[in-house]
């Protein structure tokens, strides 16, 4: 068996071109002979719509990985297909490079470019935006501070208040016991004296209590002027 190799340049629609070497063999010459007078431009042609197909998927980013699906055969179904209608059959397919375009190169550039401002703009708002929380927090925590130290007079002044009130009291109490004491002291100083004015036989203790009240009874009729 002959086996045949051709190396080109197949351009995607993206505008990429893709460097790349086919294998191939012819299995009925005379099939192929019936079937077209360019087999290698059929086969081509099979290629170059396996080769858009396979390439609108990836991106620019993924042109490597692209690189490694069009290096394998599985990838080229139209190509395979062409080959078996003009009696060839495929052995291989390798992708031994790539160029991209610069107009190409100049919109991934400047898409770059775009994500990069985009990032640092996401970025500076977003430390923007922590900036303002912890402004915002702070705030709230000299807020809260105020509102504390509000509450710690406030109570220290009900608490003074409070202790002047016992206080007040306090006092009151005391001098009320004071004054009950005098007074039962008094009376029972009294209680004393009158008890030592009954023995004495001179002394009338009820007038002695009215006249003490400023009560004076009126003589008993009949009685002396």
């Amino acid at each position: 068996s002959l086996c045949v190799g051709a190396g080109g340049v197949l351009k995607d629609k993206g505008g990429v071109e893709w460097q790349l070497c086919l294998r191939f063999r012819p299995n009925d010459i005379a099939m192929m002979m019936q079937a077209t007078l360019d087999p290698v431009g059929d086969m081509v042609d099979g290629m170059k719509a396996d080769v858009s197909m396979t390439c609108k998927q990836y991106c620019y980013a993924d042109l490597a990985e692209a690189s490694r699906v069009l290096s394998s055969v599985d990838s080229y179904v139209e190509l395979k297909r062409a080959a078996a209608s003009v009696g060839f059959a495929v052995l291989g397919v390798m992708c031994t490079g790539y160029k991209v375009s610069e107009q190409l190169e100049g919109i991934e550039a400047s898409a770059l470019e775009s994500r990069a401002s985009l990032a640092l703009k996401k970025e500076v708002a977003t430390q923007q935006q922590a900036l303002q929380d912890l402004d915002v927090s702070s705030s709230l925590s000299r807020l809260d501070k105020e509102q504390g130290r509000q509450k710690l007079e406030q109570q220290g002044a009900l608490e003074l208040q409070q202790t002047q009130l016992e206080h007040t009291i306090a006092l009151k109490e005391m001098e009320h016991k004071q004054c009950m004491r005098h007074v039962k002291e008094q009376r029972e100083g009294d209680l004393e004296y009158y008890e030592e004015l009954k023995k004495r036989a001179d002394v009338d203790i009820t007038k002695l209590l009215l006249a003490k009240e400023g009560v004076h009874p009126s003589p008993a009729r009949g009685g002396a002027p």
